[in-house]
C-alpha cells in the first residue's frame, strides 16, 4: 500500500513538472492565479498541488506554468509529498555550499540527499536553480518510488545514462517523436 501512495504521488509530480510551461492569460477566479487558465489541461493539477500544500506558485497571484522545473523545485515537491519530514537539529546548509540554509527549497534539498532521492552534482555542489532534466527526473522520481524493479520495454533512440535505469516502459514518460525522449533537455511542457 504505501508504494501506492507513493506511486500515486509521483504521477502526480509528473503531472506538475509536465505542465510547468504555458503562455500567461488573463485572471482566472478558479484557479487563483493570474497565468493558469481554467480551461487548461492542467487546471486541476495545478489547484490539486495548491490545495494540498505540494506547490505554492510564485506568488499569490502567480504560478508560472510557463516556466521550468528547477532541482529545487522538484526536491522540495517530492519533500512535501512525503509529508514534510522533520529536519530539526539539521544543518540544511550542508554539506552543498550552493544551498543556503535559509533558502525556500533548503529542507526539500536536504531531506533529498538524506532520503537518498536526489544528489548533487559533488559533494559540494547541488544546482538548486538548474533545471531538472528528464534524465534526473526519472532517476528521482525512480528513486522516490523506492527503486522498483525494472521490467523490459520499447526501445528510445536516445536511451542511456540514468534512463537505462528506469527508463521506457517504467511508466515515467511516452517519449517524444521518432522514439526521442531529449533526455538531458530541461523539461518544459505540455508534452
Amino acid at each position: 500500500m504505501r508504494n501506492l501512495k507513493r506511486i500515486g504521488a509521483v504521477l502526480t509530480a509528473m503531472a506538475l513538472v509536465f505542465s510547468l510551461n504555458l503562455t500567461a492569460f488573463a485572471a482566472v477566479e478558479d484557479t487563483g492565479y493570474s497565468d493558469v487558465d481554467a480551461d487548461s489541461w492542467y487546471a486541476d493539477a495545478v489547484e490539486y498541488v495548491r490545495d494540498n500544500g505540494l506547490m505554492s506558485g510564485t506568488s499569490e497571484t502567480t504560478f508560472a506554468p510557463d516556466g521550468t522545473m528547477t532541482r529545487g523545485m522538484l526536491a522540495t515537491t517530492l519533500y512535501r509529498i512525503a509529508g514534510s519530514p522533520s529536519l530539526e537539529n539539521e544543518n540544511l546548509g550542508y554539506p552543498y555550499a550552493d544551498v543556503p540554509g535559509d533558502a525556500w527549497y533548503a529542507g526539500g534539498v536536504y531531506w533529498a540527499r538524506l532520503a537518498g532521492v536526489v544528489s548533487g552534482y559533488s559533494d559540494e555542489q547541488f544546482g538548486p536553480n538548474d533545471p531538472v532534466t528528464r534524465e534526473q527526473i526519472a532517476t528521482i522520481l525512480w528513486r522516490y518510488a523506492g527503486s522498483p524493479a525494472a521490467e523490459a520495454g520499447a526501445n528510445f533512440a536516445d536511451e542511456g545514462g540514468h534512463l537505462r535505469l528506469c527508463g521506457p516502459g517504467r511508466g515515467l514518460g511516452s517519449g517524444q517523436r521518432r522514439g526521442k525522449r531529449r533526455r538531458r533537455q530541461p523539461v518544459p511542457a505540455p508534452e
